[in-house]
């Protein structure tokens, strides 16, 4: 991904979020569609996480809410 002129390689969930996320895709569907890729995450809940890495997402820029 390319912005503000730097290029960025996003790993783990974070290429299906943003896939995802361009698509419209909602939480809940979100968090289904990670499971259903990656598998439930050996600890933890699964919305909570999936949020974490979206707040990291809005943070670094690469995406945004409305």
């Amino acid at each position: 991904i390319i912005s503000s002129g730097m290029v960025r390689t996003l790993g783990g969930i974070a290429p299906e979020i943003w896939r995802a996320a361009r698509a419209g895709t909602r939480h809940d569907e979100l968090v289904t569609r990670i499971v259903d890729v990656f598998g439930a995450p050996p600890e933890g809940n699964a919305s909570e996480l999936v949020a974490g890495a979206v707040d990291d997402l809005v943070a670094a820029g690469l995406l945004r809410r409305i």
